[in-house]
């Protein structure tokens, strides 16, 4: 409860301890392996983030998913059932604590009013959807039977980790089938929950556009309704197969049933091992493995990291950048195997406005320096998800109508939250199909010939605002309400050194405008008349005059 405001500082490694690629591999130099009790969990720290910085992202290596998941620390104790298609193990559910409470609403706050959303979620993510996380040769039963090799076999039991490297499919290319069928069936069988429902709606709202980051190779995102082009899966995917070999970098589509069964005694696959096309060698899954997997073919992935990588840069391209709020969801991402905290850590570096929100019922702490910017959820992923489901719902009804001039008074109207800022109510404009040309920003700044916004009220002296700043509440007012019909919450203000496109005048300012017209040509037309003019110049003074103009109005 604690860390979801005031995180403590984690005892850490020295540097230089343990291989930053090895703990990420989790190869046997830095894979704390052995009984759940003897765990120790690699900590990230700033300095071992920095030294990630200087090197591709895209090449860290890392697990497979069950291997992310243990490391995410999920809730979830008890195994999947071990058949494919058994009742599903979830998240235990968390009595919510005003502390808990006060980081919910952050979170939501935060959301609503996201420019851009960045999904980032480990194994964590799939507990609720009975995909168990599981580490150490205490618990490798409960991840697939055979890792318990019968006594015959003369070998010690594997464990998760070490069934996971590529080697198996040249050494005991069965045995590897066996292992990786059964999880193909669990993945095929399990049903994405309903939170990946709420965050895909997130998603669709925000208006710079948004992507997921995941380290889970069970294409829960995707059958989910998540945007293929909107994804990393940066270690690959049971969906892909490539050549054990590799003869080349060519993956293919998995189909959903391989066709294989298990022998109950030595657990290895049974029937025709999939082949490659190209040269008849066993096929393995494209999935990123343990021990330094040099066989994993990127190929797939590389065209996934170039879209993200467009994305991030178009970003950092706009006017303004540090004003941008780009939303890190962190759902249920561990440590042991960092490659999703490790990004996250980049991406929070390359965007001054970026805020995390970390989902993890476990490994949620925060360090000092992300106060401010971070704030820590220690719950189950479904949970999580859900309550912010239900707090956003409830924002849905604090909106706002804005009407915003351009620099030469053309005007456009938006829907935005009342606490917006300036920038993000721009965005939304431009997602609604405004053009918005944002002046140029100078060196050294000089704010009076760069973009800033002037909010007015018939009630308040107009107030210039950065366009990083919220709408100051005291330029909300209320409109409207005839018979059956609520009243509505507006602000106005003008964006100077900005311009619109050739949109059009806003509907609702292009009524006010004819409505004013009219109004005035009626004014017009009356003062205009014999009767009244007559009236006025029989009066005397301003007194008397102001009787017949005080009726007309």
């Amino acid at each position: 409860q604690r860390a979801a405001t005031e995180p403590t500082p984690e005892k850490v490694r020295q540097p230089g301890e343990v291989s930053l690629s090895a703990a990420a591999a989790g190869d046997e130099e830095g894979e704390e392996s052995g009984d759940e009790g003897d765990e120790v969990p690699q900590i990230i720290t700033r300095s071992r983030a920095r030294r990630v910085r200087q090197a591709s992202w895209a090449d860290a290596p890392g697990g497979a998913e069950a291997s992310t998941a243990a490391a995410s620390g999920s809730r979830s104790a008890a195994p999947n059932s071990a058949e494919p298609g058994g009742e599903a193990s979830t998240s235990s559910s968390v009595t919510l604590t005003p502390v808990l409470e006060q980081a919910l609403d952050i979170a939501a706050d935060w959301l609503v009013n996201a420019d851009a959303l960045l999904v980032c979620s480990g194994a964590g993510m799939g507990v609720d959807a009975g995909l168990g996380t599981f580490r150490g040769k205490r618990a490798a039963g409960a991840v697939w039977p055979g890792l318990q090799r019968p006594p015959q076999e003369g070998a010690e039991p594997l464990d998760y980790v070490e069934i996971c490297k590529p080697h198996w499919f040249e050494q005991d290319p069965h045995l590897a089938w066996g292992f990786w069928n059964y999880y193909h069936k669990s993945y095929q069988s399990a049903v994405p929950h309903q939170g990946y429902a709420f965050v895909k709606r997130w998603a669709d709202t925000v208006p710079l556009g948004f992507f997921g980051f995941t380290s889970n190779i069970d294409s829960h995102w995707m059958r989910a309704g998540w945007d293929k082009d909107q994804l990393v899966e940066v270690h690959g995917a049971l969906r892909w197969l490539q050549c054990s070999t590799p003869c080349s970098d060519a993956v293919w589509a998995a189909p959903a049933d391989h066709g294989l069964g298990e022998d109950p005694v030595t657990h290895r696959a049974v029937g025709e091992l999939p082949r490659c096309p190209r040269c008849g060698a066993v096929a393995r899954p494209d999935v990123k493995m343990f021990g330094m997997d040099v066989t994993f073919s990127q190929q797939h992935l590389a065209a996934q990291v170039e879209r993200y990588e467009r994305w991030l840069h178009a970003l950092e391209s706009r006017a303004h950048k540090e004003y941008i709020s780009i939303i890190c969801l962190e759902i249920g991402c561990g440590l042991v195997v960092p490659t999703v905290r490790n990004h996250l850590e980049i991406v929070m570096a390359r965007f001054p406005g970026a805020r995390l929100i970390r989902v993890n019922p476990e490994n949620a702490d925060l360090e000092p320096e992300e106060r401010g910017r971070a704030v820590s959820l220690p719950l189950g992923a479904l949970q999580s998800l859900g309550e912010l489901e239900a707090k956003l719902q409830k924002r849905q009804g604090q909106m706002c109508r804005f009407l915003v001039r351009d620099h030469d008074a053309s005007a456009a109207e938006v829907e935005a939250p009342r606490g917006s800022k300036t920038l993000h109510i721009l965005h939304r404009l431009e997602r609604g199909g405004t053009e918005v040309r944002y002046g140029k920003l100078h060196e050294p700044r000089d704010p009076p010939k760069e973009p800033y916004a002037m909010f007015y009220s018939q009630w308040e002296m107009p107030e210039f605002s950065s366009l990083g700043a919220a709408t100051p509440q005291k330029y909300l007012f209320s409109c409207g309400g005839g018979p059956g019909e609520d009243r509505k919450v507006m602000a106005c203000f003008q964006a100077f050194h900005v311009r619109f496109g050739e949109a059009g005048m806003s509907t609702t300012v292009q009524c006010g405008i004819d409505w004013c017209k009219a109004l005035l040509e009626e004014m017009i037309s009356h003062i205009d008349t014999k009767e009244y003019q007559t009236q006025i110049r029989e009066l005397k003074d301003r007194r008397g005059v102001a009787g017949p103009v005080r009726r007309l109005q």
